[in-house]
C-alpha cells in the first residue's frame, strides 16, 4: 500500500480505539458439533461459518439444545470438527448418572485473535450438571486421525446388538396341581386350616419348574419379575402374600435373637424371587460381605449356607445399589456351581442390572468366566455349570444399555481378551468334539457371543443359551 494510505488508516484506528470501538474484526473459525438428526448423522455448525468478531472479544456462543443426557449413562461421547478437517474427540463423564433422560445445553466460546475455543455442558432441569458445569479447554485434546466423513460413517453405522434379557413366567398349573404333583395352592389352605404354614415344604414347591416342550421355555411357581400367574385367584394371591410376610417375620425374628435354626423361610422367599422383602435382601448382602471377610452373620450357621445365600441373592435382590455391592461380592469370590448360578441369574434376567455395572465390574466378570470356560471345557464339564458361564458373559453385553460401545473388540482390551479365550474354548471343543455332547451346538453358542464382540449378534442369544438342556449338577438352594 501507499505510505500515505498506511497513515490515513492508522489515523482512522486510532480514533476507533479512542472511542473504544472496533478497529477490525476476526472470522471466528468454523467449529461444528457431530449429531444425528433423524436417523442420519451430520455436523451441525455451532457457530455460523460467516461470522466474524470485534477484534480481541470474546464470542460465546447460544446454547446448543438439541441434546439428551440418556438415564443412567455415565458418559457422552462429541465429534467436534474445527474448520474443515480437524475432528477432536470429547468423552465426558459421570460418577453419578441422571436417573431420567434430562435435556443438556452445550455452548462455546471462542477468541480467534488467541486461537483457542471452550465448550461447557450444563443442563437447565438437572441440578448436579447446573451445580458444576462439564467443561473442555479445546487446546488439551488432540486431532484424532479420522477424517469428518469416517467419523460420519462410523456414526452411521447400526450400533452394537444389546441381547434381550430373560423373562421367566408363572405357571397356573404349579398352583392347581394336576395328575403329576400336587399344587401350591391346595398346600396353602391346607396349611391354613391347620393354623401352621411348613417352610420347608412350601419351599421344595417353589423351587418347581416346567418346560414347554416346544418352545423350551421355563415357567416357575413364581415368575423371576415376583409376578404371579394372572389367573390365580385373588384370594390365593392374598393368602401367598400373607405367606410370605409370615416367612419375613420369622427370619426378623430369628436375626434379633442371633441365631435361625432353619433356611426353610429364606428359601421361601428367595424363590419368590423379586418378592423377596428388602430387609431381608439387605441381610443376605450383609451375610455374604460378612463371610468374605470372615465375620460373623446368623445366616452363616445355616446348612449350606453359602449355596443358599449365594443362589438365593442371584433370584432375590434387587435395585442398582444392593445389585452393585451384590456383583461386586460375586466378582470377588471364586467360580463355583453357586457363583456361576447367581451371576448368570443377575445378568440375564435382572432388570436394572445394567445400571449395577461399572467398567471394573464388568473386567472382573469376564475374566472369571472366560477362565472358567476355558477350565471347564479342558476338563470336559459341559453341565449347567458351562450354561451358567456362558449365559453370565452374554449377560454382559446387556451393559450396552448404559455404555452403548462397551465390550467391542475393535476398542476395548477386556473384549480383545474375552475374545482370545473364546477362541481358546472353541478350539478345545473341536479338538475333543468326539467326547462333548452337543459340541456343534456348544460351538454355535460361542460363535453367538464372539459376534457380539463385533457389534452383531443375535437378540436372542440369552435365550439360546438358557434353552441347552443340560443335567443338573447341584441340587437347587
Amino acid at each position: 500500500m501507499e505510505s500515505d494510505a498506511v497513515a490515513r488508516g492508522s489515523l482512522r484506528a486510532g480514533r476507533l480505539i479512542e472511542q473504544g470501538l472496533p478497529h477490525y474484526f476476526d472470522r471466528l473459525t468454523p467449529i461444528s458439533l457431530a449429531i444425528i438428526k433423524g436417523d442420519e448423522p451430520k455436523f451441525d455448525d455451532l457457530v455460523g461459518s460467516k461470522a466474524t468478531l470485534p477484534a480481541n472479544k470474546e464470542y460465546v456462543s447460544p446454547p446448543y439444545r438439541n441434546l439428551k443426557w440418556l438415564a443412567g449413562k455415565r458418559d457422552i461421547e462429541f465429534y467436534v470438527l474445527k474448520g474443515e478437517d480437524e475432528v477432536r474427540y470429547w468423552n465426558v463423564h459421570l460418577e453419578e448418572p441422571p436417573k431420567r433422560d434430562v435435556t443438556v445445553e452445550l455452548r462455546l466460546r471462542q477468541t480467534p485473535g488467541q486461537s483457542w475455543a471452550k465448550l461447557s455442558l450444563t443442563s437447565p432441569e438437572w441440578e448436579p450438571l447446573q451445580r458444576s458445569p462439564i467443561f473442555l479447554d479445546w487446546t488439551k485434546l488432540g486431532p484424532i486421525n479420522e477424517s469428518p466423513a469416517e467419523i460420519i460413517e462410523k456414526l452411521r453405522t447400526p450400533p452394537p446388538t444389546i441381547p434381550m434379557r430373560i423373562v421367566e413366567s408363572a405357571s397356573l398349573e404349579l398352583w392347581t396341581g394336576s395328575s403329576r404333583f400336587v399344587g401350591l395352592t391346595s398346600v396353602l389352605h391346607d396349611a391354613k386350616r391347620e393354623g401352621r404354614f411348613k417352610p420347608e415344604k412350601i419351599a421344595g414347591l417353589l423351587v418347581r419348574s416346567l418346560i414347554d416342550p416346544n418352545s423350551r421355555t421355563r415357567s416357575w411357581t413364581v415368575g423371576t419379575d415376583g409376578i404371579l400367574p394372572d389367573q390365580l385367584a385373588d384370594t390365593d394371591k392374598t393368602l401367598f402374600h400373607q405367606f410370605i410376610s409370615g416367612c419375613e417375620k420369622q427370619i426378623v425374628a430369628a436375626l434379633s435373637a442371633g441365631s435361625l435354626n432353619s433356611n426353610g423361610a429364606l428359601r421361601c422367599l428367595t424363590w419368590s424371587f423379586t418378592l423377596c422383602p428388602q430387609n431381608i435382601q439387605d441381610e443376605i448382602i450383609k451375610a455374604l460381605e460378612a463371610d468374605r471377610s470372615g465375620q460373623n452373620h446368623p445366616f452363616l450357621q445355616l446348612r449350606r449356607a453359602r449355596a443358599v445365600l449365594t443362589q438365593g441373592a442371584g433370584r432375590a435382590v434387587t435395585g442398582v445399589t444392593r445389585l452393585r455391592r451384590l456383583l461386586a461380592n460375586l466378582a470377588s469370590r471364586p467360580a463355583n456351581n453357586d457363583t456361576l448360578s447367581a451371576l448368570a441369574m443377575i445378568l440375564s434376567r435382572r432388570e436394572e442390572a445394567p445400571l449395577a455395572l461399572t467398567p471394573d465390574l464388568v473386567d472382573k466378570i469376564v475374566g472369571l468366566m472366560s477362565l472358567e470356560l476355558i477350565h471347564l471345557t479342558e476338563h470336559l464339564s459341559f453341565k449347567v455349570r458351562f450354561k451358567n458361564a456362558l449365559s453370565a458373559i452374554a449377560g454382559l453385553f446387556r451393559y450396552r444399555e448404559i455404555e452403548r460401545y462397551a465390550l467391542l473388540a475393535g476398542r476395548d482390551s477386556t473384549a480383545q481378551r474375552l475374545r482370545k479365550n473364546l477362541d481358546e474354548v472353541d478350539d478345545l471343543l473341536f479338538q475333543h468334539r468326539s467326547r462333548v455332547p452337543k459340541c456343534e451346538e456348544k460351538r454355535t453358542l460361542i460363535s453367538l457371543i464372539r459376534e457380539y464382540l463385533d457389534g452383531a449378534g443375535d437378540p436372542n442369544v440369552l435365550i439360546r443359551i438358557e434353552a441347552l438342556d443340560e443335567q443338573q449338577e447341584d441340587s437347587e438352594a
